[in-house]
């Protein structure tokens, strides 16, 4: 029996816009005086580990 079903729709429904992704980590890297690489990066990690986690053990 199934349990769950995952659609990915990433890059087909859905449109990454790195534009505005940019312009995030710019203005949160302004507002605590880091490097707006530094706000992509942990953008990005936390991102990648909420996935890990959503599709779980099977």
């Amino acid at each position: 029996m199934y349990q769950a079903i995952l659609l990915d729709v990433y890059g087909t429904l859905v449109h990454d816009d790195e534009g505005a992704v940019n312009d995030v980590c710019v203005q949160v890297a302004d507002l605590i005086a880091v490097d707006p690489s530094a706000v992509a990066a942990e953008w990005s990690r936390r991102l990648e580990a909420s996935a890990e986690m959503a599709y779980g053990a099977g």
